[in-house]
């Protein structure tokens, strides 16, 4: 009887998640990560449309110089994401990299996970909006940043 209770379950859950597939399908709605786009990806977009300078920058472990001559937008105090109890107990771990938008004072107005174990890209993203950075000047006036910050979950 436990059985075939889980069976039928499993067969709902999945027959549901097949009917989602359809529709999303039909209405043209793609599901494919490329296609997506996240709420740093969003808002450069419209402040770009709006003429506003968006500087794409390395923010940490930067092996090359960055390509603008402007000077700041180093982290100031990065904040250490709590290691999530869920993924604890899913033995999940490794690095989740995400993208930050930086506003002209140094503090992060937008983040949005590009990598990294589902688990944890939350707790990522949570401590990146925490985090805080120098203001990074081109040409005498500050402007917006976009960057990456890399954060390394490992079990103990």
């Amino acid at each position: 009887m436990k059985n075939s209770t889980t069976l039928i379950l499993l067969s709902l859950v999945l027959a549901l998640g097949f009917s989602a597939s359809i529709s999303k399908a039909q209405n043209g709605v793609s599901d494919t990560k490329q296609e997506r786009k996240g709420s740093v990806d969003r808002l450069v977009e419209e402040l770009r449309t709006n003429d506003e300078s968006v500087v794409n920058r390395c923010l940490e472990n930067c092996d090359q110089k960055n390509a603008d001559n402007g000077t700041g937008g180093e982290i100031l105090d990065k904040i250490s994401p709590e290691y999530p109890p869920i993924a604890r107990a899913a033995h999940a771990s490794g690095d989740v990299l995400v993208r930050v938008l930086i506003d002209e004072e140094g503090k992060v107005i937008a983040a949005q996970a590009i990598s990294g174990h589902p688990l944890l890209q939350a707790a990522g993203v949570k401590a990146a909006r925490m985090s805080t950075f120098t203001p990074f000047v081109l040409d005498g006036k500050a402007v917006k940043v976009v960057g990456d910050i890399t954060y390394r979950f490992v079990l103990n």
